[in-house]
Parts: C-alpha cells; sequence; structure tokens
C-alpha cells in the first residue's frame, strides 16, 4: 500500500512531495511488490483532493483510512486469481517521479521562493523535519525560528523589498516579504522555547522592521 497515484511519487516521502509540489489531488495505490522500487503492477487505487491549507500531518491519516477498501478489494482479487492471467496493470514508467527521503536540513526556508512554495513547503513538512529560519540578532546571536503556523497575505506585494525582510512588525503581527508576495508568522518556536502565538513573541523578541529572516552568520 503506497501513499501516492502511482507511478507518480515513488519512495519514501509520496505525501511531502505531493503537497510540497502543490499538488490539488493524491491518493493511495495498492501493488505487487518488485524488485523495482514501487514499480509493480498496479491493483488497485483510490484518489482523493488536498485541501489548500491541508499538511502531512492531517493528510497521512485521511490516506491510511482511504487505503483500507483498497487493500480489502485487493486481498479479494488474489483470492479470485488462477495464479496464470496477468494480475494488475503495468505502471507507466515515463510518468514516474521520485519521492526522496527527507531531511531536517530541507526545513530551512528559502525567502527567494514565492510566499506560496514557502507555505506549501510549511505543510508539506509538518510535522516533521518542519519549517525554520534564522533571526540575526543586535548582539550578532543568530535565533532559529520554527515556523508553527503561517499565512499568506492576500492582496499585497513587495516587489520593492528585499526578500526575508520584515515588514511588519507591530506587536500584533510580524509579516516577512518573499521572492513573490507576504507571509505572516502566525505562531513561532524559539529554539529551546515552546511554541508562542506571534504577540508574545515579539513582546520578548521585538525584531524591528527592515530587519531580514535567514541570515543565520
Amino acid at each position: 500500500l503506497h501513499a501516492s497515484l502511482l507511478p507518480k511519487y515513488r519512495g519514501a516521502a509520496p505525501i511531502n512531495w505531493a503537497i510540497l509540489n502543490g499538488d490539488e489531488e493524491t491518493g493511495i495505490t495498492v501493488i505487487h511488490m518488485t524488485p523495482k522500487l514501487d514499480g509493480g503492477r498496479v491493483l488497485t487505487l483510490r484518489s482523493t483532493p488536498i485541501g489548500r491549507s491541508e499538511t502531512t500531518e492531517e493528510l497521512e491519516p485521511r490516506l491510511a483510512l482511504l487505503g483500507v477498501e483498497a487493500v480489502h478489494e485487493a486481498i479479494a482479487m488474489l483470492a479470485a486469481w488462477d495464479r496464470s492471467a496477468p494480475l494488475g496493470t503495468p505502471q507507466d514508467a515515463a510518468l514516474a517521479c521520485r519521492a526522496p527521503r527527507l531531511n531536517k536540513s530541507d526545513g530551512a526556508v528559502d525567502w527567494s521562493l514565492s510566499a506560496t512554495r514557502i507555505y506549501n513547503k510549511f505543510r508539506a513538512l509538518k510535522p516533521w523535519p518542519g519549517t525554520f529560519t534564522h533571526w540575526l540578532r543586535a548582539d550578532g546571536e543568530p535565533l532559529r525560528l520554527l515556523l508553527d503556523d503561517i499565512a499568506i497575505v492576500e492582496g499585497t506585494d513587495c516587489e520593492t523589498a528585499s526578500t526575508g525582510s520584515v515588514l511588519v512588525s507591530d506587536g500584533t503581527r510580524l509579516e516577512v516579504a518573499t521572492g513573490d508576495g507576504i507571509l505572516s508568522l502566525l505562531k513561532v518556536q524559539p529554539a529551546g522555547k515552546r511554541v508562542m502565538a506571534i504577540d508574545e513573541f515579539l513582546r520578548g523578541y521585538p525584531i524591528p522592521v527592515g530587519d531580514r529572516l535567514g541570515d543565520s552568520r
């Protein structure tokens, strides 16, 4: 039982990569096991839409439940098989793409990407490895910030702002310029601390407008 619509996303992290790439649909596939990674004949599959704000943490259990009926159907097919006729549908190798295992370093935010792309990354990497950035404090020490909740700021642009620069920091909002669009940080977790709503965080760490996130020197 594989958590994608094969042959798309063969590999260890199919759910993460479907969300990371902004896919609107995914599903599960029951296949024959073969020496080729996730390359066996397809017995059954089910598809489902991916919610616009859905995270890996939310999608994974939905796919597990979706697989129950598909596995039962595949078992029934095997039980009725004459063990000589071809069983299942071959995958089209030309449509195959990989979903390699993720590393902790994959969570670093590249603020030159678009707000949509960063938001998809946040959804895809929650709960692990998570998305994070750094803020270089006035004393020259970088503070690592795990992003626990973010949102795209609609109807605004930041064409003249440097990517990663703080555009709004008013005690209740922290808005950051990306390569295309603006992101609002709603909850963050400073290294060694608990998750904080952004207003609580800014009381202890007053990031000024104009500072840039992502600099860990």
